[in-house]
């Protein structure tokens, strides 16, 4: 509790008030703006893969359409309808499949539905099914779909994964894709749901559980890598709180807040006569792969934040041993005011009471000899009194008791009509001044818009109210975080980046080489730390990919300015061109931040960094420095 009391247990709740309480604040508004930054990038990531997936997906029809145009128009396939052989037909279709892994089947089937001739793909290699064991597909939906087609479409069934169980056939996802053949029957082709897999995966991240699609029931399938695996559409309400339905009406790309997480979907339409068949592709992003971005953008800001916040912090505190010694140097002169002069402080205020006091002192001291001059006379007078009632009879005895009695009360009313005085003089002397200068401090006061500096005018207020209720009592009783540019040697800058990496670099087996010497920039020190940390930490990461290496550090002047050259042998960038790029990276988990956040800061201070790679060795970065001298 004492410490509550002092001058440094006031001021450190008015910091805890007006310094932490707006970072908290601030930190809290950055998130939200990191995090919208984080949605906003994410959806034109996820907009482009869209893109590519659309473009794929045209691709496979466009291929597989232009494929059974070609067989339409080919002589062996109006020999096979004329002559009903099948030899030349089944070598035209088995070369079109040795093109196309991604075919699983391709047959014909007349106008009533009878297959005529099919070749299927089978773990041993291709094989034409026996006439023996054609079907009639007339009862299939995408018989009827197709075979219903004016000339001008292609047509593309919805994707079904419930499809050919008849003995041999493997349970897989499937999508057909039929051209009609006029007045005869349709050409079609089972294409491989896996193989479409195969190709979106990769653009979700190469993650099974991000990517799937949804067919027109709200039944979706996801892709393991090898295999996929199909779920009810209730499903969707159970892994993402989400009703299919709502999915099922989007005709638009579209992106929907999910349990833990967001779900984009494209939907991509395939018109025939009878209607529309849909596929909707979708990729999922959990919050926590939303939020490690948030945190990637952040934590630089936020480092410099609470290192600000801690200055501040020191700051306060030394200004508070400060105000401390200032009361004290007033305090101790005030029982030497009226003998010795006072010594200036450097604060105004401080400086103004110190005068005051001095004042006072001397016009109490005045008081007091007058005083004491006053009461010598009257000694004198009385004494004088005194012998001329010697020998006086016991009358003249009683009245010379009674003169004493009255010596004695004339003494202690004269004593305090001079203490009257001195109260008097004192509420003159100091009351009117302190009274001005509280007016004045408290005007000051409420016109200063400094935190710190209403503290300090607050304390000196304090104060006068002390001395004024000093005064009271005698009268009664007579009657207290932007960019900071300073000259900095950043060579010793470069040696401590340097030691807080020694861990790191002896855990890897990487050697750092530092040569510089003592030169003096103008810049913010910690942006400047900042630039050197993530420029050493970038290729400490590089080369502990390689089991270890050497970093080379060289400051060197040059006409009058600096170069930081800093190499590294880590085999290189790809394309050091775009590092300083943002979003650019090369990394599963990085965020391509840092190094256009060092460019930024580099530039701000209006220097230049270069990036390239050199032959048999790695990365070479350059920072071309200005100099103090060269500032202006």
């Amino acid at each position: 509790m004492k410490f509550f009391r002092s001058i440094t247990g006031r001021l450190l709740p008015a910091f805890f008030i007006t310094a932490l309480l707006p970072t908290l604040l601030l930190s809290a508004s950055v998130y939200f703006s990191a995090k919208q930054s984080a949605l906003l990038t994410s959806e034109n990531m996820i907009d482009e893969q869209f893109s590519m997936v659309d473009s794929l997906i045209d691709q496979m029809l466009v291929s597989s359409a232009t494929e059974l145009s070609v067989v339409e128009q080919h002589e062996s396939f109006k020999k096979f309808l004329k002559t009903g052989d099948p030899q030349d037909i089944a070598r035209e279709f088995s070369s079109i499949m040795l093109r196309h892994p991604e075919f699983l089947q391709i047959k014909y089937i007349d106008k009533s539905g009878m297959e005529i001739i099919r070749l299927n793909r089978t773990q041993k290699g291709l094989s034409r099914t026996k006439n023996s064991e054609l079907h009639n597909r007339a009862d299939k939906y995408y018989f009827r779909q197709a075979i219903s087609m004016s000339g001008k479409y292609i047509y593309v069934s919805g994707l079904d994964p419930n499809v050919e169980k008849e003995k041999g056939h493997i349970r897989r996802l499937v999508a057909r894709i039929g051209v009609k053949v006029e007045k005869n029957g349709i050409l079609l082709i089972n294409l491989d749901g896996n193989y479409i897999f195969k190709h979106i995966l990769p653009l979700a991240g190469a993650k099974p559980a991000k990517a799937m699609l949804i067919n027109n029931s709200g039944r979706y399938i996801s892709y393991d890598g090898s295999s996929f695996k199909e779920y009810a559409a209730n499903e969707i309400q159970n892994r993402f709180d989400i009703d299919a339905k709502s999915l099922l009406t989007e005709q638009h790309i579209t992106q929907k807040r999910v349990k833990d997480g967001y779900l984009s979907v494209m939907p991509i339409k395939f018109d025939n006569s009878e209607g529309s068949n849909m596929w909707y592709v979708a990729i999922y992003e959990s919050d926590s792969e939303i939020n490690t971005a948030v945190f990637s953008i952040m934590r630089p800001y936020m480092i410099s934040l609470w290192v600000v916040f801690g200055f501040v912090l020191v700051f306060t505190l030394l200004v508070s041993a400060n105000i401390i010694k200032k009361v004290k140097h007033l305090v101790r002169f005030i029982p030497s005011a009226a003998d010795n002069g006072f010594t200036e402080t450097g604060i105004n205020e401080f400086d103004g009471i110190g005068h005051a006091i001095r004042k006072t002192a001397l016009g109490l001291k005045q008081s007091t000899l007058e005083l004491e001059k006053l009461n010598r006379n009257l000694e004198t007078r009385i004494a004088e009194q005194v012998e001329k009632i010697a020998g006086m009879t016991e009358k003249e005895l009683d009245y010379q008791k009674q003169l004493r009695e009255i010596q004695e009360q004339l003494m202690h009313a004269d004593r305090l009509a001079s203490l009257g005085m001195i109260s008097a003089a004192m509420a003159h002397e100091i009351g009117n001044p302190l009274a001005a200068m509280k007016t004045s401090l408290e005007v000051l006061r409420t016109e200063n818009e400094s935190p710190e500096e209403k503290e300090f005018i607050t304390l000196i207020i304090s104060q006068v109210d002390k001395l004024s209720v000093f005064l009271k009592s005698i009268t009664k009783f007579g009657r207290k975080p932007d960019a900071e540019y300073k000259e900095t040697d950043i060579a010793e800058v470069l040696k401590e980046v340097v030691l807080t990496l020694e861990k790191e670099t002896e855990r890897n087996g990487i050697r750092i080489s530092l040569k510089a010497e003592k030169s003096i920039v103008v810049c913010d020190e910690m942006q400047f730390r900042q630039v050197i940390f993530n420029i050493l930490l970038n290729s400490v990461q590089q080369l502990s990919e390689k089991d270890g290496g050497n970093i080379d550090i060289t400051l060197k002047g040059n006409n009058g300015a600096y170069e930081l050259i800093i190499t590294d042998t880590g085999g290189g960038a790809k394309e050091p061109e775009k590092m300083f790029k943002p979003f650019y990276t090369t990394k599963q988990d990085g965020t391509g931040l840092g190094l256009a956040i060092v460019n930024d800061i580099v530039k701000s201070t209006g220097w230049s960094i270069t990036a390239e790679n050199i032959a048999e060795k790695g990365l070479q970065t350059v920072i071309k420095i200005k100099s103090a001298d060269n500032e202006n």
